[in-house]
């Protein structure tokens, strides 16, 4: 956050805890209000984040989801908070404008999961049942988690009837094979877009990517974000 010297930092914060059961709603109402806001901006559809070592994530996870009410033990149980939200924000905006980005094996942020692909493929089944439009799946290699298996590939691929969105270090070559082999209806790019500013014209081209400066992420002013060079700036220098 922002200190009152203008200068950024970490902060304390408090020692997390389960959340009590009837606060399960409130945090559910969080991201339908999320839902209301984006639809008066404009916004054409939405991504509820439950990836990455977030609130949605932890409650899916069995190294994190220890409760032993009805959002805890079984995977449905474990589930039910995503479902419950996603069917909230499908409300307000609608399924066909609701898409989901989940990481079944990611194992950062001191975060684990010993059923993270059954746990996926369940929540498959539930995204098809609600009509979500898109699944944006997460793989764990950049986060030293364990690569998705050939078999959950194609089991999710037949539990879920809308678009897969797969992302992950790919290469263009690599995006284009896993496309192919219909794992995957397209392949999303992050640092990779943040570190080159041209770079569809990089891809068409086959042309070296900028490596991307790890120590400018989550925060700061612009650079890390607008300075990197575009081919024509590099050839031009």
């Amino acid at each position: 956050m922002r200190h009152e010297d203008g200068t950024l930092g970490m902060i304390d914060t408090d020692d997390p805890r389960p959340l009590e059961t009837d606060e399960i709603p409130g945090a559910s109402l969080q991201y339908v209000d999320a839902a209301h806001r984006a639809n008066r901006a404009g916004f054409d559809m939405i991504e509820v984040h439950a990836a990455n070592g977030y609130l949605l994530h932890q409650f899916m996870a069995t190294g994190t989801n220890r409760r032993t009410d009805d959002y805890g033990g079984d995977v449905e149980n474990r589930v039910r908070l995503v479902v419950d939200v996603l069917e909230a924000v499908s409300g307000v905006m609608g399924a066909p404008r609701v898409g989901i980005r989940i990481s079944p094996n990611l194992t950062g942020f001191d975060l684990q999961d010993d059923e993270g692909e059954t746990s996926a493929l369940y929540l498959a089944s539930e995204l098809r049942r609600i009509g979500i439009a898109y699944l944006h799946l997460a793989e764990g290699a950049w986060a030293s988690g364990a690569p998705l298996s050939e078999d959950f590939r194609r089991a999710l691929r037949d539990a879920y009837d809308g678009a897969i969105i797969a992302c992950g270090e790919y290469s263009a070559q690599e995006a284009e094979r896993r496309i192919e082999r219909g794992d995957a209806d397209a392949i999303a790019f992050g640092r990779a877009y943040i570190a080159n500013p041209d770079f569809v014209e990089r891809l068409k081209a086959g042309a070296s990517l900028n490596t991307p400066d790890e120590s400018t992420f989550y925060g700061g002013g612009e650079k890390g974000y607008t300075d990197y060079p575009t081919l024509d700036e590099m050839s031009k220098a």
